[in-house]
């Protein structure tokens, strides 16, 4: 018996020393592997940010042309109000120039 309980000593040191290689082993893996998933998160979120850049980015470029468009609207309707004032101005002074000529 007393050989018996030597051995169960023996085992449950050998156990307890496995069992506490195997703790070691994963967490050098853990602590060698953190980086590389926080890495992982950091480029995932790099990506996103990237996204929603470029998708104000576009919607920033779509009101300019939108805004472009309406400016070019107003400056039709200013050149046409030009023309009509031209248009005006040229018959105020036929009617002046025929009223002189009488």
């Amino acid at each position: 018996m007393h050989q018996d309980s030597q051995v169960r000593k023996v085992l449950y040191n050998e156990v307890a020393f496995a069992v506490a290689i195997i703790g070691m082993a994963f967490g050098v893996i853990n602590w060698i592997y953190s980086p590389a998933k926080q890495m992982d998160k950091d480029i995932s979120l790099i990506q996103k940010d990237v996204a929603i850049i470029n998708n104000n980015h576009l919607t920033h470029l779509q009101n300019y042309a939108e805004e472009i468009k309406n400016m070019k609207g107003d400056d039709d309707r200013q050149e046409q109000q030009i023309i009509d004032m031209d248009k005006k101005l040229d018959l105020i002074l036929y009617k002046l120039d025929e009223y002189t000529k009488r």
